[in-house]
């Protein structure tokens, strides 16, 4: 997206149950100073209902983008971001301060704050493609676990709130770069890999330009699949490598409004059944003719 992060528009609401809402800029939510005292109560309270009672008052936000009602089928526009939650009792004996401490170094989060209750932490993340919303977050647990943090597992539904709150020390990373990763839920083995059509060495190199290319079509937001001969001949060169093509399928059909993750996985396994006469050359060729190269 062109719109600078904290000036994407998310869909603020007047509480965590009010259908009533605003539609602002991001950096108005994270940065309200209106209700700071509130937050600093409930902190400050010793009782768990009270609490509970003080945090749902206060406004709640879809960070992940511009809704029309609180359903996930309510979405109008993405806003290009996720926003995981970090929770005290899923991470016990996490030293916060040093975890954010830790990824304030990861150039992909645009910020980290403090939860409401103080307890836990929250981080927004920009997002390659708005509608892979749920695999990015799958690939970010990953992500996060290999660091020895648990994200809140609701954090994958596009409509999540994320409630109010203060850090006065925030880390703030307006020129964040986008989270590129994907991991798509867990699907039946595949069948054996076909033999290999390329030598190992070549293959292995060739694999990889195929993924930095795939790397520098999401960076840049490009569809090159626009009319369907275009996206019939990239997947028919991408099969050229069996099953190490498909990720790269997906990733570069998602880029365009129409795709359908069903209906390219089963075009795919379709293509690996075909008898070939395009290879992985085709790939490489309308990779240049849509300016995209190593």
């Amino acid at each position: 997206m062109d719109t600078p992060i904290f000036d994407r528009e998310i869909t603020v609401f007047r509480d965590h149950y009010s259908a009533e809402y605003e539609v602002l800029p991001l950096r108005n939510f994270l940065f309200d100073t209106h209700h700071v005292q509130q937050i600093l109560t409930l902190r400050a309270s010793t009782s768990d209902a009270e609490r509970k009672r003080m945090k749902l008052a206060l406004p709640a936000a879809a960070i992940s983008g511009v809704f029309e009602g609180r359903r996930q089928g309510d979405l109008v526009q993405h806003s290009g971001l996720i926003c995981v939650d970090i929770d005290g009792k899923d991470n016990p004996g996490l030293d916060m301060a040093e975890a954010k401490r830790r990824l304030s170094a990861n150039e992909r989060i645009a910020y980290i704050g403090t939860s409401v209750g103080g307890a836990g932490l929250f981080c927004i993340v920009p997002i390659v493609n708005p509608r892979r919303h749920r695999e990015h977050f799958r690939a970010l647990q990953d992500d996060f676990k290999a660091m020895g943090i648990v994200i809140d597992g609701q954090c994958i539904n596009v409509n999540k709130l994320r409630c109010l709150s203060y850090d006065p020390a925030p880390y703030v990373n307006e020129a964040a770069l986008p989270y590129y990763h994907f991991r798509r839920s867990q699907r039946q083995p595949r069948q054996p890999r076909p033999q290999r059509c390329l030598e190992s060495s070549e293959r292995d190199r060739t694999i990889r330009q195929v993924y930095a290319l795939c790397r520098e079509i999401e960076m840049r937001g490009l569809d090159i699949t626009d009319s369907y001969d275009d996206w019939f001949h990239l997947g028919m060169a991408l099969a050229d490598l069996g099953e190490d093509g498909r990720e790269a399928f997906h990733r570069i059909s998602s880029m365009s409004p129409k795709y359908n993750e069903r209906e390219s996985e089963k075009k795919f396994d379709n293509f690996l059944r075909s008898k070939r006469l395009i290879t992985i050359g085709t790939f490489f060729e309308i990779c240049r003719r849509n300016g995209v190269s190593l």
